[in-house]
This record gives C-alpha cells, structure tokens and sequence, in this order.
C-alpha cells in the first residue's frame, strides 16, 4: 500500500469513527451514546474519544515515516 494510500486510509477510518458517536435524545444537556459500549456520554466524553483516537491515527502514520 503507497504512503499517500495508508494516509487516506487512516483519514476515513478517524471520520467513520466520529460519525459512529451517535447523539442522544436528551431534555436537559448534549448527549451521545459511545460506540462500543451504547452507554451515554457527554460532550466533553465525545471530543476526548475523537480526540484519542486522531493521536493513535496520527502516530500510526508517524511510525510507518520512520
């Protein structure tokens, strides 16, 4: 697989991942069910998942340059 492949690759999985972070009906506060478990999440839980999950992407990509 080319380097620019691998790239897209990781890029699509990260997207896939976020959107798979599905928001959850809530009267009080924003809410997501977290994609493993289907237990509710908050915001703040959501940016940190997506978040973790680009830094294991990115640092996959950085050990495939080096």
């Amino acid at each position: 697989m080319e380097n620019k492949d691998y790239i897209r690759k990781q890029i699509e999985e990260h997207i896939t991942y976020e959107k798979s972070i599905q928001q959850a009906n809530s009267a009080f506060s924003t809410a997501f069910y977290h994609p493993k478990t289907g237990r509710r999440i908050t915001w703040s839980e959501k940016c940190t998942l997506v978040d973790r999950d680009l830094d294991k992407r990115v640092k996959r990509i950085e050990r495939r340059f080096n």
